[in-house]
C-alpha cells in the first residue's frame, strides 16, 4: 500500500478526500476542480471516497501538456 503522503496513487487503494489531497498535493480547490472535470467520487455511509483506478483514469483524460505552456516563449 502506498503511503498517502508519498505523491504516488496506488490503483489498488481507496482514498478519502483528505487522503487524496495528501497523496496528490491538491488543495480543496484542486479537488473541486478535478471533480468538476470528471473525477468520480463515490459515497458510502455519508463519506466521500475515490478509487485509485478512478484517479488514474481521470489523469489519463487530462491534457499531456499544460494549456499555458504554448504561451510561454523561451528567452
Amino acid at each position: 500500500m502506498a503511503d498517502p503522503t508519498s505523491g504516488i496513487i496506488d490503483t489498488a487503494n481507496i482514498y478519502t478526500l483528505p487522503a487524496l489531497a495528501r497523496a496528490t498535493g491538491w488543495g480543496k480547490a484542486g479537488i473541486r476542480s478535478a471533480r468538476r472535470k470528471g473525477l468520480v467520487v463515490r459515497y458510502a455511509s455519508g463519506k466521500a471516497f475515490v478509487l485509485g483506478t478512478d484517479v488514474a483514469e481521470f489523469l489519463r483524460s487530462c491534457p499531456s501538456e499544460s494549456p499555458t505552456a504554448s504561451k510561454i516563449s523561451p528567452r
